[in-house]
This record gives C-alpha cells, structure tokens and sequence, in this order.
C-alpha cells in the first residue's frame, strides 16, 4: 500500500482518530465497505463542482486520499475541523 514499516504502528494507532471518522448514511457506508477512500471518493464524486463540494461539507483536506499520505490527511484533516469548531464557539 506504499507505507513502510517503520510507520506501521502510527498508521493503525490513527485508523480510529476522530479526525479519520466520517459520518455516512447507512446506503453511502455500506456502498463504500471494503473500498479505499480514494476510489470511493473518485468514482463517487466524479465532477470536479462535486469534489469541492463533498470536500466542504465533510471538512476534506483537497489532496489525494491514498495510504502513504494518510497522516498528513490526518493533520490538515483535523486543523480544518479545529477551525470550524472554533468558528462555531466564537
């Protein structure tokens, strides 16, 4: 999946960082089961207008959605939902 080993552990310690989860209606969760982030997010939302949009309203980080880049999905990820909830509390 192009991580390597030395980084094994931190990816599965992150798999269940609030930052990783989505919350998805029951036909989009199991239509997704089994499949990568990045096909599902491809294949799903194939119009450019479409990405964006899924993107906002989810708090999408724009970049690939692939396993070796997945801690620095984690960290803009979570700066983006850091920011939103801010926004909320002000």
């Amino acid at each position: 999946m192009g991580v390597s080993e030395d980084k094994l552990d931190e990816y599965i310690d992150a798999v269940n960082d609030i930052s990783n989860l989505q919350l998805l209606p029951a036909q989009l969760n199991e239509e997704k089961l089994n499949t990568d982030f990045d096909v599902w997010f491809n294949e799903n939302q194939s119009l450019e207008t479409d990405k964006i949009q899924y993107r906002s309203i989810h708090y999408l980080p724009e970049m690939e959605y692939t396993y070796p880049v997945f801690l620095d999905f984690l960290k803009e990820r979570k700066q983006l939902l850091k920011s939103k909830l801010e926004n909320i509390l002000l």
